[in-house]
């Protein structure tokens, strides 16, 4: 079990294991491209700057997404470092989109239902 800030109150019991990395393996390079974009493409919209894409094809009703993966990134997360790798970041890409989609559907049920009152 990773350990969060919402074990802050939970108590360590004899015998408890823990695994503590000082020097954990690092691929900054993750954060170094922009996981929506097109492969090849780098946006200047993007507020996190200039960063080349790297989706080579999408197909959300068929349900599959083929990207070009950077060098230096491991595909999946490693024992000590769970957030630098290819499946996080497509990952947190999927689920920012998710998370926009449901604000925004939120909000245009609050302004039509507001629209409606008047």
């Amino acid at each position: 079990t990773r350990l969060t800030m919402g074990n802050y109150n939970d108590t360590v019991c004899s015998g408890d294991y823990f695994r503590v990395h000082f020097n954990p393996r690092r691929f900054v390079d993750a954060n170094k491209y922009d996981w929506s974009g097109q492969d090849g493409v780098i946006r200047k919209d993007n507020s996190d700057g200039n960063k080349p894409g790297v989706i080579v094809k999408r197909d959300d009703e068929t349900g599959y997404l083929i990207i070009n993966k950077p060098p230096n990134i491991p595909v999946h997360a490693r024992v000590d470092n769970l957030l630098e790798n290819v499946a996080s970041s497509v990952g947190r890409m999927l689920w920012l989109e998710r998370r926009d989609d449901l604000l925004s559907n939120s909000t245009d049920d609050l302004t039509s239902s507001s629209s409606s009152d008047g």
